[in-house]
């Protein structure tokens, strides 16, 4: 998933990146750098994380 449509799905889902990693189980003070991260291509998201990622923009979470 590129760093640009992770950004877009969690701006579609009006999330904060500090909601967004919270809705994806990611807890801690780091969990904003972890989308951050995601964000700017620096890290890739497990495939775990990005099946997550879609389903919460199917609307079924």
């Amino acid at each position: 998933m590129p760093p640009e449509e992770i950004r877009t799905v969690r701006k579609c889902l009006g999330l904060s990146p500090d909601e967004f990693a919270e809705h994806l189980g990611f807890i801690g003070k780091d969990r904003r750098i972890t989308v951050w991260r995601w964000e700017t291509g620096n890290r890739v998201p497990s495939a775990q994380t990005i099946m997550l990622i879609k389903y919460l923009l199917k609307g079924d979470a």
